[in-house]
């Protein structure tokens, strides 16, 4: 009975303790064939995505909205995708793990799929999966290096627009607030807002206005709320202004080139 007390401890000790010694197993082509990228970023319950497909040859950023689909394309360069691959490569993408137990619900998140020469490596923190602490620093490294390259090429393609707002904006007797694509624009109050020069998407943009009853203060100390209107429009790049009205007791917005 001593000998299995013994022998009990050390094992469960070996079992708990991870392998420190985990490294990538080095197997990864100085110059894949095939290599695709895929990020997939959802809202849970809200009806918001956000998809990022990125290989040698084509690269898309995709952005949906409330059933609003915004696509935006480019060539990636040769040196951008050995950037990208490098920084896998130095965060073993092929060893990251997740936990997936249990339920867990209307929770959103990301997944990163990447296709290397037919071998696939998932990376997922979305759902129910949960990246491991052990490789959180890595799937971060790897996620950021994605989004941020993402970003640039999108901000590349940006189009300056002029937001107008029109004299019937004075007539609808309520203070308002402008944002576009989460993107605060002005608020009224009394008097008429200056013209704004912002960046928006080529193809759909969301407007959101709220407008409120004017000298009203609820519980929390803030404005009551009339009404909310969202309307979602497509600019090209021979738009150059976008008027914001407010007509028969609805928010109207239309572009001008």
């Amino acid at each position: 009975m001593k000998k299995l007390f013994l022998v009990l401890p050390i094992l469960l000790i070996l079992t708990a303790c991870p392998n420190l010694d985990e490294t990538s197993d080095g197997n990864f082509p100085d110059n894949p064939d095939k290599f695709v990228i895929r990020l997939s970023d959802g809202g849970g319950m809200l009806p918001i995505s956000e998809d990022i497909y990125i290989s040698k040859d084509t690269a898309h950023w995709t952005y949906l909205r409330y059933r609003n689909e915004t696509v935006i394309s480019w060539i990636p360069t040769k040196e951008e995708i050995d950037s990208l691959y490098t920084t896998f490569k130095e965060n073993k993408i092929d060893q990251i793990k997740s936990d997936c137990e249990g339920e867990v619900f209307d929770r959103g998140g990301t997944r990163i799929d990447i296709d290397i020469n037919q071998n696939d490596y998932r990376l997922d923190n979305s759902g129910n999966c949960f990246v491991m602490d052990k490789w959180a620093d890595n799937y971060k490294a790897v996620s950021s290096a994605i989004r941020k390259y993402t970003t640039r090429k999108v901000n590349a393609q940006m189009l300056e627009i002029v937001i107008s707002p029109s004299d019937s904006l004075l007539l609808a007797n309520y203070n308002l607030t402008l944002v576009v694509n989460d993107e605060h624009i002005f608020t009224y109050d009394g008097e008429k807002p200056s013209e704004k020069t912002i960046k928006m998407y080529p193809g759909a943009n969301q407007f959101y206005m709220q407008f409120f009853y004017k000298d009203s203060v609820n519980s929390y100390g803030t404005p009551i709320t009339f009404k909310s209107d969202q309307l979602f429009i497509d600019v090209t790049d021979k738009t150059h202004k976008v008027v914001v009205d407010f007509s028969a007791g609805k928010f109207v917005v239309f572009p001008e080139n």
